[in-house]
């Protein structure tokens, strides 16, 4: 096997959970933190009109999916910043604000960080139903935020306008403990 064909095998795993999402009306960009000493080459980009794999190489990727609506390929870029980010800058077909990042009519293929943002965007909003709904989706596929969160909800959050249900919060907070979720482990 020449140097060329060896697989770079990352020394760090990015967190699937740590890039930060900008919706605009016809672009989404996506800002990843790289480790430390990440080069641009380490980073693998697999961007088609429908779909996004973004992620180290060896590792599995950080977003990976067919995204919710088409992209122009063309427009589209990525940015690799020395400071330790990476950006994907896609240009929308249809310049509309988006509910998810990544779509599927199969919900384990939903990226959980995507719907949690867009949680946050809707509890800005004040539509708590619609929030508490994606909420519980990303906690459905384990996202710490996501639990930590809703168990927050049962609690105590009372502009959910949601009866407080303390046996559920414990469900979450335990939840969030047994995933290794420190804060979840002090109740």
């Amino acid at each position: 096997m020449s140097n060329k064909e060896k697989i770079y095998k990352a020394p760090v795993k990015l967190h699937q959970f740590d890039y930060q999402l900008t919706d605009k009306t016809n672009q989404i960009i996506i800002t990843f933190p790289i480790p430390p000493g990440s080069t641009k080459e380490a980073i693998q980009v697999d961007q088609g009109e429908n779909h996004l794999s973004v992620g180290l190489k060896g590792s599995e990727p950080v977003v990976c999916g067919t995204l919710y609506s088409p992209v122009d390929v063309k427009k589209s870029q990525t940015v690799f910043d020395t400071n330790g980010i990476f950006r994907v800058m896609l240009i929308k077909k249809k310049p509309k604000k988006w509910p998810l990042l990544i779509f599927s009519e199969y919900k384990d293929h939903i990226d959980p960080h995507s719907l949690v943002l867009k949680a946050a965007y809707y509890e800005h909003n004040n539509e708590y139903s619609v929030s508490l709904d994606l909420l519980k989706m990303a906690a459905e596929k384990n996202h710490f935020t996501a639990i930590f969160k809703l168990a927050a909800i049962y609690t105590e959050y009372s502009k959910f306008k949601i009866q407080l249900d303390f046996p559920l919060a414990l469900k979450y907070w335990k939840m969030g403990s047994d995933l290794g979720h420190s804060d979840s482990s002090l109740m």
